[in-house]
C-alpha cells in the first residue's frame, strides 16, 4: 500500500516538474511524502528546487475512513515521528546539495495535523539549521 502511494506521488511530482519546466520555470518547491524518493525527479531533470518532507500525524488510510462532517480524523504518533526523522535525513543528505541547486525546508503539514511537541522541535531545527518552514494554516475542521 505504502509503495503504491510512493509511486503515485513520484509520478505526480514528475508531472508537476514537467509542466513547470514546459512553462519556462526551472525553480520550484516540492512538498510531499516520501521526499527522499521524490527528490530523485529533481535530480534527474536538473531543476533548482526547495523540498520539504511532509510531516503529519495522520495514519496512511486517514482519507479513506468515512467520517461525518465535523468528526476529527484519527491520529498516529508513530507516523509523525517517522516523518520527522525522514525530514531530518532529507536535510542532512540534500540541503544545499548539487552545487546549491537543491535546498530544504521543514514541512509540518498544519497545526491541526501535528502535535505541539513536533511543532516545537521543528522550530528548534529551523533555528539550528537556518531553515524556513512551509506549513499550511489549517487543513481540517479540528
Amino acid at each position: 500500500m505504502e509503495e503504491n502511494r510512493c509511486i503515485k506521488n513520484r509520478k505526480s511530482s514528475m508531472a508537476m516538474i514537467t509542466e513547470t519546466v514546459k512553462a519556462g520555470t526551472a525553480t520550484m518547491c516540492d512538498y510531499d511524502n516520501p521526499m527522499k524518493k521524490i527528490i530523485k525527479n529533481h535530480i534527474k531533470i536538473g531543476t533548482h528546487t526547495c523540498v520539504a518532507q511532509e510531516i503529519n500525524i495522520l495514519p496512511l488510510n486517514a482519507f479513506k475512513i468515512p467520517l461525518p462532517i465535523g468528526e476529527l480524523y484519527p491520529l498516529d504518533v508513530s507516523i509523525e515521528n517517522s516523518r520527522l526523522e525522514e525530514s531530518k535525513k532529507l536535510i542532512e543528505e540534500y540541503n544545499n546539495s548539487y552545487n546549491g541547486r537543491i535546498t530544504c525546508m521543514l514541512g509540518p503539514e498544519a497545526p491541526d495535523r501535528v502535535t505541539k511537541g513536533v511543532l516545537s522541535e521543528v522550530n528548534e531545527l529551523s533555528k539550528k539549521f537556518s531553515l524556513n518552514i512551509h506549513m499550511h494554516v489549517a487543513c481540517g475542521t479540528r
